[in-house]
């Protein structure tokens, strides 16, 4: 249950919950689609547990991952001594999917938040990246 088609249904579910689709539906909480959503959520994790080790301990099973090997076998090894130009370019294009949305959940929570609770999220998420720059706060994201 790893195959690209149960992937990109489950993307695209996700996807209606970050910008949707241009000329679709709004299904975001449409309780059909979110029965498939978690069926195909459900499918993936039962693989998922299926196939990983089971370990003793939180030691035991991060001791292997903690520490990049040198000779790795991941993906950017095999594109740095093996890969081909449109593999990298493949590479690349499907990582842009994810750098285009990993702070989007972060930023949800901000509307949900008030008083002290929201001026130390603020506060955190102006300082927690290096290119983070202030911005001017608008009166959507002003403390409560």
């Amino acid at each position: 249950m790893y195959g690209d088609d149960l992937q990109l249904a489950l993307y695209l579910c996700y996807e209606l919950h970050y910008r949707g689709f241009a000329d679709a539906a709004d299904l975001e909480w449409d309780p059909g689609l979110l029965g498939v959503r978690a069926a195909l959520e459900e499918r993936f994790l039962a693989a998922l547990r299926a196939d990983a080790r089971r370990h003793d301990g939180v030691e035991e099973a991060f001791a292997g991952i903690l520490v990049e090997p040198v000779d790795g076998t991941g993906v950017s090894h095999f594109l740095r001594d093996e890969g081909e130009l449109w593999q990298l370019r493949e590479y690349a294009a499907q990582r842009s999917l994810y750098h285009l949305k990993e702070a989007d959940p972060h930023a949800w929570v901000l509307p949900r938040l008030w008083g002290a609770p929201r001026r130390r999220w603020r506060r955190w998420s102006s300082t927690s990246s290096a290119a983070a720059a202030p911005t001017a706060c608008t009166p959507a994201c002003s403390p409560a």
